[in-house]
């Protein structure tokens, strides 16, 4: 009767750390006697159980033993390669939005260099112009308001007007 006690505390023990608790349920009879008893004298049933099992018992306890150990290392493994991956996608997500951002900004550049001569030439014509009616300054003013609603969506993307009539040459900024 006290063997199958301890076995069953024994058993019961190994159930719980390897998580068959909803596999393994002791009987009634083998825990009464160990709800007793108070937690030091558990210890120590648990020491003269390991010493009273037989060999193939310890070595399958010891087998039990490495294979929890295994199984902790490679959960860790496991979470140490899921925080690099998750680095890695957020690092991946970065370097996309940066790359997206340049590449809007380069195709923004043949579109620019084809309207800034446009451009140029409606602010000549600008300063050239004679208005002499109303219906004239009414449709010099409705260019005027598309002109700047363009240099407008050209501020937007980052494009400005540069001033440099009267400034030193600065070759980082100026063409020669």
């Amino acid at each position: 009767m006290a063997r199958r006690c301890k076995l069953g505390v024994l058993l019961a023990l190994l159930a719980t750390q390897l998580g068959f608790l909803g596999q393994f349920q002791p009987t009634r009879r083998s825990l009464r006697p160990t709800a007793r008893r108070s937690v030091e004298a558990e210890a120590e049933l648990e020491e003269a159980d390991l010493e009273e099992l037989s060999d193939a018992a310890r070595a399958n306890v010891e087998k039990l033993s490495s294979e929890i150990k295994d199984l902790k290392e490679k959960i860790e493994e496991k979470r140490g390669a899921h925080s690099r991956l998750k680095m890695e996608i957020d690092n991946f997500r970065q370097r996309t939005k940066s790359e997206l951002a340049a590449a809007r900004g380069k195709a923004a550049i043949p579109l620019v260099q084809e309207l800034l001569p446009i451009a140029d030439e409606f602010e000549y014509a600008k300063k050239n112009l004679n208005v002499e009616t109303d219906g004239q300054k009414s449709v010099v003013d409705t260019f005027e308001a598309l002109f700047d609603k363009m240099l407008q969506s050209w501020k937007s993307l980052g494009i400005e007007k540069m001033v440099s009539v009267g400034e030193v040459f600065n070759p980082e900024l100026h063409e020669a």
